[in-house]
């Protein structure tokens, strides 16, 4: 429904319109990044694509291996998050002592919560960069859960479900968009694709892991604890992504020597 919506508003990336040669294009989008800037007289050089080999490889290149892994690392626990919520969060909270009718309701909380938090803490990404904000709400995250399954208050556990969305669900659509930045263009593909199918491991894993702690018949706030360990390994791991070796600080350092010389 949205699409036509989408390809007219949306543009095509600077990369796939120059290897296309459609210089003008490009362009175009820039000055409307840089209405100040004079491009008529620039010329846009042409992207050099990858050497041939296994694409997956080239993310361990570079001195990104370690950083491909606590990538890796973080996506894995988001979907843990993730998935174990929206399987078990309804049968979590009727233990803690909720109807069923309540359970479920806090459920749409919990998408709510992600989705608000996508938008509110994209545009601080924007200002700040992705780790200050990812890190502190894996923690945050965290904390919540710790918090969760000890009260049946419902407005605190509607304001901590929504931070446990944000710090989830949200938090991976932050990811999302940090990996296709810290890569090469040439590779974001990859890089995502390669991100996400880990973390799929831990989509896999998550219902299983619960549902194991549901049988141990353990207090209803240990259960929350539990998923809380995931939200601090997954902000650990945010935290050791080495931005140095981004393809946006390269870029950023290339453009500093051109303009030195």
């Amino acid at each position: 429904m949205f699409l036509p919506f989408l390809l007219k508003h949306i543009p095509e990336s600077i990369v796939f319109l120059l290897l296309k040669d459609r210089e003008q294009e490009a362009k175009q989008i820039l000055q409307k990044l840089a209405p100040d800037e004079d491009l008529s007289n620039v010329k846009l050089e042409k992207p050099v694509l990858p050497k041939s080999g296994s694409p997956v490889v080239h993310l361990f290149k570079e001195k990104r291996s370690f950083s491909t892994l606590m990538f890796w690392t973080s996506c894995f626990c988001a979907f843990v998050l993730i998935y174990a919520l929206n399987t078990w969060l309804p049968t979590l909270m009727m233990q803690v002592g909720n109807d069923l009718s309540s359970s479920l309701l806090f459920t749409a909380v919990l998408q709510l919560g992600a989705i608000v938090g996508t938008l509110i803490f994209g545009r601080v990404v924007d200002k700040v960069g992705f780790k200050k904000v990812m890190v502190p709400l894996f923690f945050t995250g965290a904390v919540a859960l710790s918090f969760v399954g000890m009260t049946t208050n419902a407005v605190i556990v509607f304001a901590l479900l929504a931070i446990i969305g944000a710090s989830s669900l949200g938090v991976q659509n932050l990811s999302n968009a940090f990996v296709s930045q810290y890569y090469p263009s040439t590779m974001r593909s990859t890089a995502l694709g390669s991100t996400i199918a880990f973390g799929r491991i831990g989509g896999i894993v998550a219902p299983t892991f619960v549902g194991i702690l549901l049988t141990m018949n353990l207090q209803p706030q240990f259960n929350f604890m539990a998923l809380g360990i995931a939200a601090l390994i997954g902000g650990t791991a945010m935290i050791f992504v080495q931005e140095q070796y981004a393809a946006y600080t390269k870029d950023t350092s290339n453009q500093s020597v051109e303009k030195s010389a």
